[in-house]
């Protein structure tokens, strides 16, 4: 391109040259030659073409070089649109995550107590203990006994950790136990392992409360934070059958799990922000 510019600038600057070499020719005669009269009218068709020609190639040059630019800009501006809306779109889904956790875990004012550590389930370890492996682990601040929740609650505990990955076993197993309250009542405590004789109404049972203990179906129960392992007010399930026991003086509860444990993929972690302050 800066040839061809080039070539088009010593063909004008030959044509000017010329041209004025002949009008100053002319300006020291008082009459101009036939010959020159038929020069000149020869030349004038000739000269306006090469300037015709050469003002075109010209032009299209100018609007090649302003064409380039524009769509330099253009794809400038494409690209910063793109990285826009790809910040616009990060952030909107950590608002989105952000409410739904806060709406899952009720932590209330204690939630900037704790972070959280998304973790995707990669497989199962044995056919009896039905424990998940998830995708993160020591790398990852995770530690054995650090509560896991699911959407809708609960979920489990980690029990194994490993660089890159960790062995999560859910409440449903009956290997682990929780300490739980009645959401309604912040009553008194119960202890919540999941039940074998557990059928599609309900996967859990809550043993140990005391007999007068106000408890109606559709309760929700929650953890109650004993002991420090369990952070308090995680949802656990909905109380579907209430069981008394006057020879033991003591109520069981048949609760139903608010996670589905068939289809769920994607798990949290709960890690405290400090160790020091909060305990696990």
């Amino acid at each position: 391109m800066k040839f061809l510019k080039n070539k088009i600038n010593i063909v004008i600057s030959l044509l000017v040259v010329i041209m004025v070499v002949l009008i100053l020719f002319s300006s020291n005669r008082d009459s101009k030659s036939k010959l020159e009269g038929i020069v000149g009218d020869t030349l004038s068709p000739v000269q306006r073409m090469v300037y015709t020609v050469s003002k075109v190639v010209s032009d299209t040059y100018q609007g090649i070089v302003k064409y380039s630019g524009l769509v330099n800009k253009i794809e400038l501006l494409s690209k910063e649109n793109g990285e826009l809306k790809a910040r616009i779109n990060s952030y909107e889904q950590l608002k989105v995550e952000n409410h739904r956790l806060r709406e899952i875990l009720n932590f209330k004012n204690r939630l900037d107590d704790y972070k959280f550590v998304g973790a995707n389930i990669i497989g199962k370890n044995g056919a009896y203990t039905n424990e998940y492996i998830i995708d993160v682990g020591i790398n990852n601040g995770l530690k054995n006994g650090m509560v896991v929740i699911a959407n809708g609650g609960l979920f489990g505990m980690v029990t194994s950790v490993s660089d890159n990955w960790s062995l999560v076993s859910p409440i449903i197993n009956g290997n682990i136990a929780v300490s739980g309250i009645v959401q309604r009542t912040n009553g008194n405590q119960g202890i919540i392992r999941g039940y074998e004789g557990g059928s599609s109404d309900y996967n859990l049972k809550m043993e140990y409360l005391p007999i007068d203990e106000e408890v109606l179906v559709g309760d929700i129960i929650v953890t109650s934070g004993l002991g420090g392992v369990y952070p308090s007010s995680i949802p656990i399930g909905e109380v579907m059958s209430v069981e008394s026991d006057k020879r033991n003086l003591s109520k069981s509860l048949f609760i139903k799990s608010h996670v589905d444990f068939e289809f769920v993929s994607e798990l949290f972690v709960i890690l405290p922000n400090s160790i020091d302050e909060v305990e696990y």
